[in-house]
């Protein structure tokens, strides 16, 4: 469905004095800019993939003890795995251009669950607005401090045991059931909504659209909206671009540790782990819980919401 037949996205340009030509030629003049700015970073990444990666991997063996001791070969590692991150994300970023723009919208989710949304003078991209850490800290009201990031793969490693900041925190199936637990609250909260008067306090805070895809390579097929509600429930969605299926999300935070679990659809035992912290980032790792045994990394790439012009510029920070 293209954006052309979605009533609420002409309306809400038309308000804002475009109309869906100009606007689409704006977003394809940014992806170009983009594109350009970037190329020969881009060629660089893709022609060096395999020795960059395999370098990566090739600190597994000695990661607990790099964690444990934060030393100089520490900080290389993960300097270098977050470069690998931010080419990997910006790289996602230019192959899907504005190819998800018609996700996500008030459009969408009449046509995909039914709901009819009061947006008032909500953009139809409402759901694709990003949070700060200070913003998710203050409308949660948890009292949080200072952010838990959760950097699996460097200072949370997984395998028989799982060691965080290279101290063990005991047998990974236990790590499991506790994200299990996490992402099958008892009590699971509806789609998020924008608050119906620009004078009511909003039940939901959004954290945006993002691409769930591998991190070494491959083309992001999966996108994912993420929101909170002050109850600490997870919820949103996940589409297939391919398949054109879309699973709602559920789950949860733990107010404790500031980690967020879902699971999609009736996939209970499929879980999503990722701190709150990692959910304010433009990039960012996500365990996934394939059963109490088996686990994978993945990455949540931001999608820059279609109400803005302008593309990440600069390498993501090492949180």
């Amino acid at each position: 469905m293209g954006l052309g037949t979605m009533p609420a996205v002409r309306q809400h340009l038309l308000n804002h004095g475009q109309n869906l030509q100009t606007w689409s030629a704006n977003r394809d003049r940014a992806f170009d800019q983009f594109h350009q700015q970037n190329a020969a970073r881009f060629e660089d990444f893709q022609r060096n993939r395999n020795v960059l990666w395999n370098q990566l991997q090739s600190y597994g063996g000695d990661l607990v003890r790099m964690a444990r001791e934060r030393g100089v070969d520490w900080q290389s590692y993960r300097r270098d795995l977050w470069r690998f991150r931010a080419d990997r994300a910006n790289e996602i970023r230019d192959r899907v251009r504005n190819g998800c723009d018609d996700l996500f919208t008030f459009d969408w989710w009449c046509r995909q669950r039914g709901r009819n949304f009061l947006l008032g003078s909500h953009s139809p991209w409402w759901w694709w607005n990003p949070c700060s850490w200070n913003r998710a800290s203050a409308f949660c009201g948890y009292g949080w401090g200072a952010p838990i990031y959760y950097d699996y793969g460097a200072n949370v490693l997984v395998g028989d045991s799982v060691y965080v900041d290279g101290e063990d925190a005991g047998p990974s199936a236990a790590y499991a059931q506790q994200a299990m637990e996490l992402a099958n609250p008892p009590v699971a909260a509806e789609e998020p909504v924008p608050s119906q008067a620009a004078d009511q306090a909003s039940e939901w805070q959004t954290f945006g659209v993002f691409a769930l895809t591998q991190e070494e390579s491959g083309s992001a097929m999966m996108f994912l909206e993420l929101a909170m509600n002050k109850d600490g429930r997870i919820s949103g969605a996940l589409t297939n671009i391919l398949t054109d299926d879309a699973e709602m999300v559920r789950g949860s935070i733990d107010r404790a540790t500031q980690k967020a679990a879902w699971h999609v659809g009736n996939k209970t035992n499929t879980v999503y782990e990722t701190g709150v912290a990692n959910l304010t980032l433009d990039v960012a790792p996500v365990l996934i819980h394939l059963g109490p045994q088996t686990t994978q990394t993945w990455l949540l790439v931001r999608m820059s919401s279609p109400d803005q012009s302008t593309m990440p510029a600069a390498p993501a920070p090492v949180p």
